[in-house]
Parts: C-alpha cells; sequence; structure tokens
C-alpha cells in the first residue's frame, strides 16, 4: 500500500503473470490495483468506483443502475466480469450483506467478480462488518 504507484503495478504485473500471460489483464489490475489502494486510504467507496469505471470506459455507474432492472450476469471474460463487479460495488456499497448476496445470486462468473469484490467491500467496511454467517467459511 506504501509503494508508489509504479513499483506496485510492477509487482502486480509479475503476480498476475505466475498463472496469466494475458495483455488485456493489464488494464484491469492497474485499475483495480488503484482503486483498492484508494479505499484503503480512506476514499469514499461510490466515488473511487465511479472513477474507475470512468477509467475503463464504462459510463455513469448511477444512470446505469436506475436504468437496469437487474444486476448483471457475465462470463469469466475480464472484458465484462470487470464492468459487472464495479456496477455491483457501487449498487451495494452500503451494505456488505447485500453486496455479497447479489454476487452470488447474479450467476454467472461469481467467483472472481466475488474475490475483488469482497476485497473491496471489506476494505470500506472492514472485516467487523462481515455477517456471522461469513464466519468460518474456508
Amino acid at each position: 500500500m506504501d509503494a508508489d504507484q509504479k513499483t506496485r503495478n510492477k509487482k502486480v504485473i509479475e503476480a498476475i503473470r505466475v498463472t496469466r500471460n494475458v495483455k488485456n489483464l493489464e488494464q484491469y489490475a492497474y485499475v483495480f490495483s488503484d482503486l483498492l489502494v484508494a479505499v484503503l486510504n480512506g476514499g469514499d467507496l461510490k466515488t473511487e468506483v465511479q472513477k474507475s469505471a470512468t477509467r475503463i470506459g464504462l459510463g455513469d455507474l448511477k444512470t446505469m443502475i436506475e436504468r437496469s432492472s437487474s444486476d448483471p450476469m457475465v462470463a469469466c471474460y475480464i472484458d465484462s466480469s470487470f464492468p459487472a463487479m464495479l456496477f455491483m460495488v457501487y449498487k451495494y456499497a452500503d451494505s456488505v450483506e447485500e453486496a455479497i448476496l447479489a454476487n452470488a445470486n447474479a450467476g454467472g462468473e461469481n467467483v472472481a467478480r466475488g474475490s475483488l469484490l469482497g476485497a473491496l467491500i471489506g476494505a470500506a467496511h472492514g472485516i467487523q462488518s462481515f455477517p456471522e454467517w461469513t464466519h468460518g467459511l474456508y
């Protein structure tokens, strides 16, 4: 968290390349890394998520949510799963429990999306805010 952005991004890419060597992932990894650091440093979750959405060309999340009748269900492809994760984090930013349940219930690719969503929600709310039913999970 204390590393400068260039050093942090270098480490992020090194970690990704352990299992993947897909150039397309890098953009999202940088965005997520910056987003997570901003939230850990006290940035407002919704504000920081909207900045990330704008950065990847997604547009206004509040408007998207108002116009949507459901949460997005997407496949594992990063170009759809990352924007879906930002959508859900923004929509459920105020409730850890609702965010976790919405991710699980949306279906599609919810495992990787859920790990990113959980990291952001946890960074914003802290572990003490997680529902009692999440304790003891392995």
